[in-house]
């Protein structure tokens, strides 16, 4: 709700598009991380990376009675460095891996689906059985 409020009083309209650019979880810890979270290994952990990334893929864009966002990005499909820092909120660990760090331990290959990689929609993306083309 505040940030609608805060788009109407800069463009004076209701209408605009709210895009949220940028939302994800790092799993490992990853090296900027520098609050006092930090001390809490469970912050950082798998279980909590991945109860995030399902509720991502879950959630319909609605906020009750709120007009919530029209888009939104999750970050990130890859693990990355900038500026010599590690930074775990990919997918996938690195460049040339294969395997999601989501994908389930089995005698069954389980892939996230390319198209819904990228962004979240109100048609909602998912955890499916599928080639992932990087």
């Amino acid at each position: 709700g505040a940030m609608r409020e805060r788009m109407h009083s800069v463009t004076n309209r209701t209408k605009d598009l709210l895009w949220i650019g940028e939302t994800g979880w790092s799993y490992p810890m990853s090296s900027t991380l520098n609050m006092p979270m930090r001390n809490c290994t469970e912050f950082s952990s798998r279980p909590v990376y991945e109860t995030y990334y399902k509720n991502f893929l879950s959630w319909d864009l609605q906020m009750g009675d709120v007009r919530g966002p029209d888009h939104i990005f999750y970050f990130t499909m890859r693990d990355s460095v900038n500026f010599g820092m590690e930074e775990h909120f990919g997918l996938i660990g690195q460049c040339g891996e294969t395997k999601c760090k989501l994908q389930k331990a089995s005698t069954t290959t389980s892939w996230i689906n390319a198209d819904n990689l990228m962004i979240g929609s109100r048609s909602g993306a998912g955890l499916v059985d599928s080639e992932l083309v990087v």
